[in-house]
């Protein structure tokens, strides 16, 4: 009985260890009027530039994690995006660079990777 609580508890651990969290980092620099804050949910990204916008910060963010898809991934490092941009008062995030980065284990299937993401904080009229 104490052989088999041992092996459960190590399966707990190892499960654990797989699901982990998403680590999401990062920076901001400021080339425009900070705004009032607001949610991210009221951000929305561009992929092209609106007729009218004030650029307000220059932002990037970057996910990693080593066994979550790279849509995760992106999904996270959008969201850190949106995020950031929201605390400066910007109701956009012009696009302008997109990377992914992928390594797998053959064992696994999975694999270690990040996508990290740019854009300039915009706010739109």
């Amino acid at each position: 009985m104490r052989h088999l609580m041992g092996i459960a508890a190590l399966i707990v651990v190892l499960l654990s260890g797989l699901a982990g969290c998403t680590i999401v980092d990062s920076a901001t620099v400021m080339v425009g009027p900070q705004r009032a804050a607001i949610d991210a949910s009221q951000v929305k990204i561009y992929r092209t530039p609106p007729a009218k916008y004030e650029e307000i910060a220059l932002i990037t963010a970057k996910a990693g994690h080593d066994f979550k898809d790279d849509q995760s991934l992106m999904n996270s490092a959008i969201q850190r995006l949106k995020e950031d941009a929201a605390k400066l008062g910007a109701n956009g995030v012009l696009l302008q660079d997109v990377n992914s980065r992928t390594r797998g284990f053959a064992a696994t299937g999975g694999g270690d990777g990040y996508n990290d993401v740019s854009g300039v904080a915009i706010f739109v009229p």
